[in-house]
């Protein structure tokens, strides 16, 4: 499913590093730039959520959005498109 007047939100859990953000923040710039109708809003994780959350209890403040987290142990890996089962992508 397309995302919602191609706005992709998303946020980072607590324990995400600044290294990791600023490669976010650049993908994302990239993307849009690649299809300008594409853009992503950071929306906030005032929860204070981290990596270690379940996956079916991660949210971000708005939803759906993408729940942006790092788990080395368990590779590198995304859904593709809007799940819309999912509050958390």
């Amino acid at each position: 499913k397309p995302w919602s007047d191609g706005v992709v939100k998303y946020c980072f859990a607590s324990d995400v590093s600044d290294a990791i953000k600023i490669v976010f923040h650049q993908a994302a710039m990239q993307y849009h730039h690649a299809v300008p109708c594409l853009t992503f809003e950071e929306v906030g994780n005032s929860a204070g959520l981290s990596s270690s959350v379940e996956n079916t209890s991660a949210a971000c403040d708005a939803s759906p959005a993408i729940f942006v987290q790092s788990k080395p142990e368990a590779g590198c890996w995304s859904y593709v498109g809007l799940i819309s089962s999912l509050t958390a992508q």
